[in-house]
């Protein structure tokens, strides 16, 4: 005689499997899940951080640019102070001079008397070392600054016809144009201004 086991006790070993494949099924999708949960945080992070780097360092930029652009005004300005206490004094009225007028960018003119035997380098220091505010020559100092390249800001020129003259050693007696003296126009190169340069002396 055959006995029968319940229809439906041979169904439980296969639900219980089938639970449990689900649990770790679901459990896995929560692992993933919480994986990739925390990928995402640590791209987040990851993307912070490197914001903050790049903020940092242009920040940092702009500090050294500022410090390099500060260091570099001054020197210039302690230049500009340092040539005008060493620049030769004009010429008395007896002696034999070149007269030369220099109109700057806001009208204003400015007349010097140099000796022939003066360089077109020490007719653009005279023009450049206007530009500083007067009363500064105690503040002068006695020599120029260390490993300091001086260049002009500006161009001298005839008005007309135009002929620009470039900062030499060449005597001025030796210059065709300025032996007998003339009126010569300043231009400011790079986009400078004359109240420009004037505003960065003055906060010096």
């Amino acid at each position: 005689m055959r006995t029968f086991a319940p229809r439906g006790l041979s169904y439980l070993p296969y639900n219980e499997i089938r639970v449990r494949k689900q649990e770790q099924e679901l459990i896995a999708q929560q692992d993933r899940a919480y994986k990739e949960a925390e990928r995402r945080d640590r791209e987040r992070a990851e993307i912070r951080q490197a914001e903050e780097r790049r903020k940092q360092e242009e920040e940092a930029e702009l500090r050294r640019l500022e410090r390099e652009k500060m260091s570099k005004t001054e020197q210039r300005e302690a230049w500009r102070r340092w040539k005008r206490n060493t620049l030769p004094a004009e010429p008395p009225a007896a002696e034999k001079a070149i007269r030369i007028v220099v109109r700057l960018p806001n009208g204003e003119r400015l007349t010097k008397r140099f000796r022939p035997s003066e360089s077109v380098e020490d007719l653009y220091a005279a023009v450049d070392v206007h530009f500083l505010p007067r009363g500064e020559e105690a503040a002068a100092p006695s020599t120029a600054p260390i490993g300091y390249t001086h260049e002009y800001d500006f161009r001298l020129a005839t008005s007309y016809p135009r002929k620009e003259i470039d900062p030499s050693s060449e005597m001025l007696g030796d210059v065709d144009i300025l032996r007998g003296g003339g009126n010569l126009v300043v231009e400011m190169t790079a986009g400078v201004t004359l109240e420009e340069d004037s505003e960065e002396s003055d906060q010096e």
